[in-house]
């Protein structure tokens, strides 16, 4: 079921036309920008890639991270990640990783690095994934005192696994443990 709602910029007064449509995972319908998401990304196709204003993107993303991405790819003040809730924040992330939207992907992965204690095993499997060296140090610590299994479910490959394994041995070595 397709949103009812009228089409729009999820940017407050934005003047500019809307020329492309992406459809969440909930099915709602987002306007955004052809120039904006290819002058402000490199993960979007091309201007010229969309050339009918009615065709529909469907992307795998959470209405409320879309809308946030969008907020992006303007030249408006972008939105302050540090007061996300812990999941739209990793949602994010991942999607301007994704979409590689340079801004968001900064602003997030800073905020990350600062907050990584409160979900350590995601904030993890995201440096991991993403090469993101501070996050890794700063998630790591709280990760050891976590069960095999659950570090397992939650990292992205046995690389990141067998890197926590690697971390949580340094670790228990430097408490005397075997």
């Amino acid at each position: 079921m397709v949103s009812l709602e009228p089409i729009v910029c999820p940017v407050r007064d934005c003047p500019i036309p809307i020329d492309v449509m992406l459809r969440s995972s909930e099915n709602f319908l987002i306007g955004a920008h052809k120039a904006n998401l290819s002058h402000h990304s490199d993960g979007f196709p091309d201007v010229d890639a969309v050339s009918d204003s009615s065709e529909v993107v469907d992307v795998t993303e959470s209405t409320e991270t879309l809308k946030l991405l969008m907020k992006f790819v303007h030249k408006r003040p972008y939105p302050n990640v540090s007061l996300l809730q812990d999941n739209v924040l990793l949602d994010l992330a991942m999607a301007s990783e994704k979409y590689m939207v340079h801004s968001a992907m900064i602003a997030c992965s800073m905020c990350l690095q600062f907050t990584a204690q409160k979900y350590p095993i995601r904030a993890l499997a995201y440096a991991v994934q993403y090469g993101y060296a501070e996050i890794m140090d700063a998630a790591a610590p709280f990760t050891v005192f976590e069960s095999m299994e659950t570090v397992e479910n939650g990292l992205n490959s046995e690389s990141a696994l067998f890197a926590w394994v690697g971390q949580k041995r340094r670790f228990e070595k430097g408490f005397g443990s075997n």
